[in-house]
């Protein structure tokens, strides 16, 4: 690695992944929508409340036991309040991002598992980034300058919320009277106040994050501005500039630090006690306060789990602020990873595997469909159908071996693919170095795990892919013939 990226190449890589960091905490406040926490509130802010206070005063619990790890190879870290705020915000991020992707390619998002999972996401977000700018403020100054630093935090927030966003507010109005919604120095306007806004709170002592944060929560949602303005951040921010971010952290990690049992044991309670405190209130509060059936409570629980690319984020900031030393980042990147993955199946053997997406109603059970909502606790303008038909267990509708020759039938015919064509045009670079082999492990990664996003189908397995080739040459195609037996049986 060294000889492909030497040392003096990482600041580089920092630079650019950094703007790609602030790029996307505006895009990440342009899709929250501030409409959204008004909807079902009496349902999520309980639920919301519960997988923020469990699981933090979890994380602070963990984290008097783990800064006496991260005290150890020499690694000096800040002072022990810092370090207690940010590994308990860190056990209390959901992925709002990840956890859209999921609820849109599922056809849940307009149900009401969906509003109530959009809602409970969106809180723990903006909960968290709040938290982790506060844990910011104290590694980076005294107890008395962090108090100062959150004063005038509070003080910059209330300034953007008012006058900021009133006066974006009248200069849209008056362009939406001149039919120029989308006029370059308003759109130059935006970025300068965005610019602004990060310089100020990485001045102020807060990563530069949060200022980015505010400025897209603050931002118009309707309209032209955010449906042009996000897809084409989006674009740029997930697809060259983040990626880099995680490239510059990565650089920086070693597996081998965790080089013993010890350490070992630490990742795997470091694994339960995250999923436990996210899962366990998720799952208990949902029943209590919406009296939804049990299927649907494990449900919440599942997918309050997904932690995804926000929490990497998170642990990347503590990195880079020397927060976390590189065998504690190491631990809580396996609890992150882990965590994410394990969401898809478990929600398919919890939910998805008696669901119809075309219908939106639960294929019936031995119990006369006792497992559906009831109507009283449905949203009227979300209320499913609720006629339900006999069916059996859904198969894969199309042969393997047709997925590398005809992938658009895979996209037309399977029900959750609909996201699945998106990985087979961006990796024709991939396909042309390392053959047809690639384009087929990501079409049918989408088969058995349709629920998996496309950035996270595309980092992990074309690694596990790399580890396998490199070392197994015949092991790929053995594997993948015998998968192929076993879905047509």
């Amino acid at each position: 690695m060294i000889n492909v990226f030497p040392p003096a190449s990482w600041n580089y890589f920092t630079l650019v992944g950094d703007i790609g960091l602030i790029l996307f905490m505006f895009n990440l406040g342009l899709e929250l929508d501030r409409k959204l926490l008004k909807h079902e509130w009496k349902y999520s802010l309980p639920v919301s409340i519960s997988t923020i206070l469990v699981p933090y005063a979890a994380g602070a619990s963990l984290a008097l036991y783990l800064y006496g790890i991260n005290d150890r190879d020499g690694f000096a870290p800040p002072s022990r309040v810092a370090f207690i705020l940010f590994a308990a915000s860190s056990m209390s991020f959901t992925a709002f991002p990840v956890l859209a992707s999921i609820l849109t390619s599922t056809k849940l998002m307009s149900t009401p598992l969906g509003t109530l999972m959009i809602n409970c996401a969106a809180m723990n977000d903006i909960l968290g980034w709040c938290s982790l700018a506060l844990a910011s403020a104290f590694a980076k100054g005294s107890g008395i300058m962090g108090l100062w630093v959150i004063l005038i935090s509070i003080g910059f927030v209330i300034f953007m919320f008012t006058i900021v966003r009133c006066l974006i507010l009248l200069v849209h109005r008056f362009l939406l009277k001149r039919n120029d919604e989308m006029n370059r120095i308003f759109l130059i306007g935006i970025f300068l106040i965005l610019i602004a806004s990060a310089c100020f709170c990485d001045l102020l002592g807060i990563h530069s994050f949060f200022g980015a944060f505010i400025v897209g929560i603050i931002c118009l949602k309707s309209g032209q501005l955010g449906a042009q303005l996000y897809p084409k951040l989006q674009l740029i921010t997930v697809e060259l500039l983040l990626p880099l971010f995680f490239a510059a952290s990565g650089m920086r990690t070693s597996l081998g630090s965790l080089n013993s049992a010890f350490y070992g044991g630490i990742t795997v309670l470091i694994f339960a006690i995250a999923t436990l405190a996210k899962f366990l209130p998720a799952c208990i509060v949902t029943k209590i306060v919406t009296r939804w059936p049990w299927k649907f409570a494990v449900s919440v629980g599942i997918l309050m789990n997904t932690r995804g690319l926000v929490e990497l984020i998170a642990l990347n900031i503590g990195l880079e602020l020397k927060i976390l030393s590189p065998r504690v980042f190491t631990m809580l990147i396996i609890m992150a990873l882990v965590t994410t993955f394990l969401t898809c199946p478990l929600l398919w053997l919890a939910y998805l595997r008696k669901y119809d997406p075309e219908t939106a109603t639960l294929l019936e059970e031995e119990n006369g469909g006792k497992d559906n909502l009831p109507q009283s606790e449905i949203n009227p303008g979300l209320q499913q159908r609720t006629t339900f038909r006999n069916g059996i267990r859904p198969r894969l509708p199309v042969r393997v071996s047709q997925l590398t020759s005809h992938p658009e039938t895979l996209a037309n015919r399977y029900p959750f693919s609909r996201s699945a064509y998106a990985p087979y045009r961006t990796m024709t670079t991939l396909q042309r170095i390392w053959g047809d082999e690639v384009k087929f492990i990501i079409l049918i990664s989408q088969n058995l795990f349709p629920l998996v996003s496309n950035i996270t189908v595309r980092i992990i397995l074309i690694f596990i892919y790399a580890i396998v080739k490199a070392n197994s040459p015949n092991l790929l195609p053995m594997a993948l013939s015998t998968l192929e037996k076993l879905m047509l049986n």
